[in-house]
């Protein structure tokens, strides 16, 4: 039997110990799966270096720690030193090995609907998740992207990443024009937990998002569609929800773990069950 693990905060709210779990069983592998809420950034290194002692095997990292994982990880993939922050933590005898599995989901998802080549991303968001998504914006050949945060520097420093290690021309915007943003956007990235928390609103309305053709949220919840996701489905668009996108990344973390390959559709099909289990 191997550990296998989750480091965030909150992580009470997480799929990915019941995906992951579930996984394990049908692939026959009597690992377990369980999440751990670490909720001070200070905390991050040592409690990877207990869980490095303890002989976990692998663990994926959640909001807000993806850019202290990748500062804390012995080597990095090439892509997740690009980005600046890691999702998935692989064992090695020395210590944890860091990669990005939150890009290859996005760009999997645009390239399989055809969204690429766009001339204009909106991304809402600048920490460990949203420089994933720009990078996969970038990948999938976006000639502009829009930065909104609600925090300007945190804004402007991805923007600039955009431009200097990601070769696609950014610019910064804040939160408060997003509505203002958005139109005449053909891709919106959501990257941040808009009305899921009492600090975290979405200023945006359904008229804002008509004409956006693809939106992304790399939020999901228990409790039924998240703002962004719902917003995206009134106005028309066509919407890559949080679950999706979750899947698409588990599965590539399993494959790093494991060396098997689940196949998203798999570990999707797990996290809505056990969304409509729960009554979302």
């Amino acid at each position: 039997m191997a550990l296998l693990g989750l480091i965030g905060h909150p992580v009470s709210h997480s799929l990915s110990p019941v995906i992951h779990s579930v996984t394990c069983l049908i692939k026959g592998l009597p690992h377990r799966y369980v999440a751990i809420d670490v909720s001070e950034r200070e905390a991050v290194r040592s409690v990877l270096r207990s869980l490095h002692d303890l002989g976990f095997l692998g663990l994926n990292v959640t909001i807000p720690h993806k850019e202290e994982a990748f500062r804390c990880s012995v080597r990095v993939s090439r892509d997740a030193e690009a980005i600046g922050a890691v999702n998935v933590l692989v064992r090695t005898p020395d210590g944890w090995e860091g990669h990005n599995t939150d890009w290859v989901a996005v760009e999997e998802a645009l390239r399989e609907r055809g969204a690429v080549g766009f001339r204009r991303a909106v991304l809402i968001g600048a920490g460990g998740a949203a420089r994933a998504a720009a990078y996969a914006l970038a990948r999938t050949g976006a000639r502009e992207v829009v930065v909104v945060n609600r925090t300007e520097s945190r804004g402007l420093e991805l923007s600039k990443t955009c431009g200097e290690r990601f070769g696609v021309p950014a610019r910064f915007a804040p939160l408060s024009e997003l509505g203002r943003v958005v139109r005449g956007a053909e891709v919106v990235v959501n990257a941040i937990p808009a009305g899921l928390s009492h600090d975290a609103d979405l200023p945006l309305d359904v008229e804002d998002l008509r004409g956006v053709a693809f939106l992304v949220d790399l939020v999901y919840s228990r409790a039924g569609e998240p703002p962004a996701t719902r917003l995206g489905r009134a106005a028309g668009c066509e919407v890559v929800d949080g679950i999706e996108v979750l899947a698409r990344q588990a599965a590539h973390s399993f494959r790093l773990w494991t060396g098997i390959d689940p196949g998203h559709r798999l570990m999707e099909h797990i996290a809505r069950s056990c969304v409509r289990w729960s009554g979302g």
